[in-house]
C-alpha cells in the first residue's frame, strides 16, 4: 500500500472517530434534549473534538499525502507554506463555525451555559 492511500485512510479514520465522537457528545445529547429531559451533559471540549475531527480528517483525506507532508513539515520546527496557513484557516473557521452553531442551537433548547 502506498504512502498517500495510507495517508488517505488515516483521515477516513480522523472522520469516522469524530462521527463516534458526535454521535455520543452532539446526537444523544440533542436527542434527549429534544425528548424534553430535565438536564442534559455536555461538554464543550468534546463537542470541539467531535467537530475538529471529521475537519482534519477530511482535509487530509482530500488532499493526501501533499497535505500531511504541509503538516510534518511544521511539526518537525519548518516554516510553514502559505498552503499550511491555507488548510489551517479553513480548519480552523469550520471547526469553531460548528461549535457555535452547536452551542446555539442547545442554548435555543434551553440547555447549555
Amino acid at each position: 500500500m502506498n504512502e498517500d492511500l495510507k495517508t488517505r485512510l488515516g483521515g477516513l479514520f480522523l472522520m469516522l472517530m469524530g462521527a463516534g465522537f458526535a454521535f455520543f457528545f452532539i446526537w444523544r445529547p440533542y436527542q434527549q434534549a429534544l425528548a424534553g429531559a430535565s438536564s442534559v451533559s455536555l461538554s464543550m471540549k468534546a463537542i470541539g473534538i467531535s467537530i475538529l475531527l471529521p475537519v482534519v480528517g477530511l482535509v487530509i483525506a482530500l488532499g493526501g499525502k501533499t497535505v500531511n507532508d504541509y503538516f510534518k513539515r511544521v511539526g518537525n520546527g519548518g516554516k510553514g507554506s502559505p498552503m499550511f496557513y491555507l488548510y489551517m484557516a479553513i480548519i480552523f473557521a469550520v471547526t469553531l463555525g460548528g461549535y457555535f452553531y452547536i452551542e446555539s442551537v442547545f442554548k435555543g433548547l434551553g440547555y447549555g451555559k
